[in-house]
């Protein structure tokens, strides 16, 4: 819930670090994907929680991306990365 609530309230926010945070689940990836659309730079680093809809999202909403790190993220497949390619075309 905090996350959500981080979501929320920091609209300006570019830069966040969720890596390692185990329970981080696309709920949460989801609300800052739509709150947060300056974002350039997500780590989320072993969320093993999350799945392609997460990075979809955050995809479409944050179209300043430049830096998104899924490693160890295993429910993460090939139509996140193509999501992601088609935010940077």
């Amino acid at each position: 819930a905090s996350v959500i609530e981080i979501a929320k309230g920091c609209s300006q926010l570019t830069s966040i670090n969720l890596g390692r945070c185990f329970n981080t689940t696309d709920a949460s990836v989801i609300e800052i994907a739509k709150g947060c659309s300056q974002l350039t730079s997500i780590n989320l680093t072993y969320c093993i929680k999350i799945t392609d809809a997460s990075v979809v999202e955050i995809a479409k909403g944050c179209s300043q991306l430049r830096s998104i790190d899924l490693c160890f993220c295993g429910k993460i497949t090939h139509a996140s990365l193509n999501a992601l390619k088609k935010n940077t075309d």
